[in-house]
């Protein structure tokens, strides 16, 4: 399907070619990882790694992900949803597809998280503790994720795209 292949067991890779890449971009470039922020992050590989680890073993299976998944994207015709926006598209953990709704409902005051994850989990058939698992971490691998999604929409970018979006890696 053309979609890049994020599943679990590639997400450690993607994380230490991103930090290599990121980093040895000029200095001046918006994308350039500052020597301290990679100290921070190469601290968190082992995070990462759990992470993946975690997810490589759910019983979920890696599916195709929207990867911008919110009320916008989403439109109800002839009785049924209909998704929109498909360039975030990837191979990852079913549960990542939670990550940009989340966000969302956060911010919200009228709209509890709990329910969505209670759904979640019974609609794939599994107890809200082990999404509840593979939540905290797709929380963690949903982020590299979307560095290869922000750097692959950014390949042909101008100078002042990149101004603008090119925070976005980091």
């Amino acid at each position: 399907l053309d979609v890049p292949d994020c599943s679990p067991p590639t997400v450690v890779d993607r994380f230490d070619r991103f930090l290599a890449l990121l980093a040895g971009l000029d200095e001046h470039h918006p994308a350039h990882l500052a020597p301290g922020l990679r100290d921070r992050l190469d601290q968190r590989r082992p995070a990462v790694s759990a992470a993946a680890e975690t997810l490589t073993a759910s019983p979920l299976p890696t599916s195709w992900q929207h990867g911008d998944l919110h009320p916008w994207n989403v439109f109800q015709i002839d009785g049924g949803p209909r998704l929109f926006d498909l360039g975030d598209s990837q191979w990852a953990h079913p549960v990542e597809i939670l990550c940009v709704p989340h966000d969302w409902i956060r911010d919200r005051t009228d709209f509890p998280w709990e329910p969505v994850l209670e759904a979640y989990a019974d609609a794939w058939g599994q107890p809200v503790s082990r999404i509840a698992q593979d939540w905290a971490a797709a929380r963690i691998t949903q982020n590299v994720n979307r560095v290869q999604t922000w750097w692959g929409c950014l390949a042909e970018a101008s100078a002042d795209e990149w101004r603008h979006w090119g925070g976005a890696l980091l």
